[in-house]
């Protein structure tokens, strides 16, 4: 027996409303009265009556409503990549010879559901304190609907059964009628109509059910129940029904039949309940498997961890989420058969006999994250600070595992066993941003390292002392399109032409129970099969990684990415440099405002702070975001407390920039950038690829602010003083239009 996958599927809420044209049309065809009940009476009344249709209610203020064709908002919506546990054929069912998901019968039965309320509507009178329902009238009703629509014609065939619960009252025996063996002389006289529910019961096949090692051959009985709803109010009383269950249950494998198991059914025959919340089932494991320690003081440290890059600290599993606390909760689980897998081979002899745990891994199932792995250091520890290899664990649990041999002594003192269990593969759910680059769709790898403590006595006593949750590894991969290289885009391609570099991102958490630190340094690589580097969509250079010698590679002390050779002239003037500028430019402004404010010329200071101060301000709206625009503009954005850049290369870098001061100042600001060769010439681009050696990257701003001759020309030369150490040597000047002009030159070396 193994291990299961419990997949907890996601649901999406998806409407599945059919034929409502001709469901409507053929009401009309009827002429249906509404169904009226005394609101006097009990939602039951004392007398029913066969074949009575077109009986009238005295009181017409109290109709009866229905929810004739709107889908069940109660029913579990599935994801069609959902998979019903332990069920063989990918968690199908087989019906009529076809297979079905989860998804496609929860549809079959609103289908159904909505058919039923229809022709409910159409023959239930209410008779001063009687309500009739006319069992003939449903009868031809549900004959008519199946024939106009085709899709329903089926149902026969993909339910064994479709019970109305009916009865004299809440608290009464209920009794059942099944609306698929409806005569024509049907009569449910001398009897309470109380309408209690309706019981889909699916005609599914046998199903063979996979435990792993175990398979068992079972009947299926599947059940979708609904119960109905009366709701009154001072518009009449309306009717609805109401998801109550989704059960499978399978008579071939009882309590009875897993008594000696480690896992056991827990009250009569096996069940699956499938609802919102996923798939649970009646499995429990024994209690002799009772655990020696847990790993719940290392829950909330692990809480605490910060991870570098990493905009969220969950996972998921399908659509359910996971912190790093909560896979060690559902690690403790599977830890607690591991201990006892490891305990139970144990011999006189203090071997450890590591084929017999396999054994007893493989027969334990019960799982709710799903476990991915169990493996075990092939020797004991004596110095709890010893390292260990990683090529030294056994597997004893997984996928496709050689046979297992082997035997771990324990000897007299100290030994700390070591297991190492992961989970199957998570998503993580977030980005890993960097800043050059941001990974989405990222998977990740958990491992988690148990030392337990086992004191050996000298009377061969074993005593389990202590447990230590060693290290957690997180390894997050994903394919990266791009990324950003000094003032250019590197666009990536692999071998099979997907336009991907693939990213590894490897972080050791050293929990203790008190904090978790990181194990210093993470490892982060980014390895690709060839790239482009682009400039306003033309390349630059094309470079081939023959042999994988070249990658890009992130310095955690240092802060930044280590790029290939023959890319690092390009990186040498980056977003952030070319931001420094514009920050530059922006506190000169705030000098010239403050330069205004000491002026001498009181007369006219007053009306020049002004001006100042509105394009101190305009241009903060410009480099930071503005949140009057829902943050459609400005060049830094606020990360975690710090100021990153919202631009990719240096084009994106000046189209934000013109979108930002157009839409802010109002006038034209602009900023263009050329590239040019050695000589200072522009470089010519024919058919999206530069035809010379890219030099020098010229950004130039005309900046729009309308300044008078006076404060201009003030302003320039705090700007030339401000910037006369920047390495690009910018040239400042003012323009007959009041308009500020400057030119930064980037040489590329």
């Amino acid at each position: 027996m193994n291990f299961v996958r419990n997949f907890i599927g996601s649901f999406v809420v998806t409407a599945f409303v059919f034929c409502v044209g001709g469901a409507y049309a053929y009401l009309q065809d009827l002429d249906v009265e509404d169904v009226y009940l005394d609101t006097k009476a009990p939602p039951y009344a004392p007398n029913v009556l066969c074949g009575k249709k077109n009986a009238k209610s005295n009181d017409p203020s109290t109709a009866l409503k229905l929810d004739v064709v709107s889908a069940d908002s109660s029913l579990p919506r599935f994801d069609e990549n959902f998979v019903i546990p332990y069920i063989g054929m990918g968690g199908s069912l087989k019906i009529d010879g076809r297979w079905y998901s989860a998804s496609e019968m929860v549809g079959m039965v609103d289908a159904a559901r909505t058919n039923i309320m229809l022709a409910l509507r159409g023959n239930m009178r209410e008779n001063k304190d009687t309500l009739l329902l006319d069992l003939p009238g449903l009868k031809k009703t549900m004959d008519s609907l199946n024939i106009r629509n085709s899709s329903l014609r089926r149902f026969s065939r993909f339910f064994s059964g479709i019970g109305l619960n009916v009865g004299r009252g809440a608290n009464t025996k209920l009794r059942t009628i099944d609306l698929l063996a409806l005569k024509g002389d049907s009569c449910f006289s001398d009897d309470f109509v109380y309408l209690s529910g309706l019981d889909f019961k699916l005609n599914t096949d046998s199903v063979q059910l996979d435990f792993g090692l175990m398979k068992k051959q079972s009947a299926l009985n599947t059940t979708v129940s609904f119960d109905f709803k009366y709701n009154k109010d001072k518009n009449g009383s309306a009717m609805k029904t109401n998801f109550e269950s989704f059960v499978l249950e399978m008579p071939g494998l009882t309590d009875v039949d897993t008594k000696s198991w480690p896992t056991q059914v827990q009250g009569g025959n096996f069940k699956i309940f499938l609802s919102k919340d996923g798939a649970k089932d009646n499995l429990q494991l024994s209690r002799e498997i009772e655990p020696y320690f847990s790993l719940k003081d290392f829950y909330e440290p692990l809480e605490k961890i910060e991870i570098p890059f990493l905009e969220s600290k969950k996972f998921s599993f399908g659509k359910t989420s996971y912190s790093l606390g909560d896979i060690a909760k559902n690690i403790d689980n599977y830890f607690r058969v591991a201990e006892y897998a490891i305990d139970a081979t144990i011999g006189d002899d203090d071997l450890i006999i590591l084929a017999e745990a396999k054994k007893i891994l493989d027969s334990v199932f019960v799982e709710k994250l799903p476990l991915g792995g169990v493996a075990f250091l092939n020797h004991a520890l004596q110095d709890v600070h010893k390292e260990y290899s990683e090529r030294n664990f056994v597997e004893l649990y997984g996928d496709s595992l050689p046979a297992v041999s082997g035997k771990v002594k324990l000897r007299k003192g100290k030994n700390y066993i070591v297991f190492k269990v992961r989970p199957k593969t998570l998503k993580y759910k977030g980005n890993v941003d960097t800043g050059l680059l941001s990974a989405k769709d990222v998977d990740a790898s958990v491992n988690f390292y148990v030392k337990v403590l086992v004191y050996v006595t000298d009377a061969n006593w074993l005593v389990y002392d202590e447990i230590i949750l060693d290290k957690v590894d997180v390894s997050l991969s994903a394919q990266v399109p791009s990324m950003e290289v000094g003032l250019f885009t590197v666009k990536f391609d692999n071998a099979r032409g997907m336009g991907r570099a693939k990213l590894l991102y490897d972080v050791s958490v050293k929990p203790t129970v008190a904090d978790s630190i990181l194990k210093p340094y993470p490892s982060m690589v980014l390895t690709f099969d060839s790239l482009s580097l682009m400039a306003d969509h033309s390349t630059v250079m094309h470079l081939k990684n023959k042999g994988g010698k070249d990658k890009f590679t992130y310095d955690f002390n240092r802060g930044e990415w280590i790029v290939p050779a023959p890319l690092k002239r390009f990186a040498s003037f980056s977003g952030e440099d070319l931001l420094t500028h514009v920050y530059a430019v922006e506190n000169a402004l705030r000098e010239l405002r403050n330069h205004v404010e000491g002026s001498a010329k009181a007369d006219s200071v007053g009306e020049a702070v002004k001006n100042v101060a509105a394009v101190v301000e305009k241009m903060d709206r410009v480099v930071f975001v503005d949140t009057s625009n829902y943050g459609r503009y400005g060049l830094v954005k606020n990360v975690g407390a710090k100021y990153r850049k919202s631009f990719g290369d240096v084009l994106d870098f000046a189209e934000k920039f013109n979108g930002a001061w157009k839409n802010i100042l109002g006038t034209e600001g602009t900023c263009k950038v050329e590239f040019l060769d050695a000589k200072k010439k522009a470089v010519p681009v024919e058919k999206n690829q530069f035809k010379g050696n890219v030099a020098y990257a010229k950004i130039s701003f005309d900046l729009n602010f309308g300044l008078r001759p006076d404060f201009g020309q003030e302003l320039v030369k705090i700007l030339r003083k401000r910037l006369a150490d920047f390495p690009t040597k910018p040239q400042v000047a003012l323009t007959r239009e009041g308009n500020l002009a400057l030119d930064f030159l980037v040489e590329i070396k």
